[in-house]
């Protein structure tokens, strides 16, 4: 599988995290202002990960899902 990017993995870490806090996922708009980028940027990189296997994009908000359950803390 390749490898993230290093925003990439802060940005997967996020999603898990957040998810796990709060019950469910943070929006686009959130990782944005979180990560100080566009929502399309946060989109953009989600892209790239569901090409690398790491996720999967269903098109409903607040649903991505995290395919490589291994990922998590152990890059």
């Amino acid at each position: 599988m390749e490898r993230l990017t290093d925003r990439q993995s802060e940005i997967l870490e996020y999603l898990i995290d957040y998810s796990r806090l709060n019950l469910y996922q943070p929006s686009m708009a959130d990782m944005a202002d979180h990560f100080g980028i566009n929502p399309n940027g946060v989109y953009e990189h989600f892209l790239a990960m569901e090409r690398k296997g790491y996720v999967e994009l269903t098109g409903r908000a607040r649903a991505i899902v995290v395919l490589d359950k291994s990922y998590h803390r152990l890059h």
